[in-house]
């Protein structure tokens, strides 16, 4: 299986976006201090997404249209797509996440789950908060949770 890359640089980090022939795998932060890969290629899907988020960032767009697959068990698929429904400028807890999903005694398998996710922003798990309104982990850095609750 062919991977496809796209580097997008953006005032929060560089993101890496990974998609196959069929749609977009990832959407991660660049890890601090790795660089671009310069012989990436990127797709169609890795384009389409990088021009969306754009707007996104730019506060033209509130919704994604590009294609994309999860990628986990069961319980974590579950817990994607319910972080996937929390509305633009909307916040949940990880308590209410796991009452959604009908395991309320599950707060620590959800967070857990929401922070294997391999989607930023078309699973936006920084939607996602404490019990107390307090902002817990993000795989970017609470500050830039922050800045995308904010946007």
């Amino acid at each position: 299986m062919n991977i496809f890359k796209e580097y997008l640089k953006t005032q929060h980090g560089t993101l890496v976006i990974e998609a196959d022939a069929d749609a977009v795998l990832s959407i991660n932060f660049l890890p601090a201090g790795k660089t671009p890969d310069e012989n990436a290629r990127g797709n169609l899907f890795t384009e389409l997404c990088s021009m969306q988020l754009k707007e996104y960032f730019a506060g033209d767009r509130r919704f994604f249209s590009f294609p994309y697959k999860l990628s986990g068990t069961e319980f974590q698929n579950e817990v994607w797509k319910e972080i996937a429904k929390i509305p633009y400028g909307e916040t949940i807890s990880y308590k209410e996440l796991a009452e959604r999903i009908h395991k309320p005694q599950a707060v620590r398998a959800v967070a857990s789950a929401a922070n294997e996710n391999k989607l930023l922003f078309c699973v936006p798990c920084h939607r996602v908060i404490g019990s107390d309104g307090s902002l817990t982990g993000f795989s970017a850095g609470l500050l830039v949770k922050q800045q995308l609750l904010d946007l």
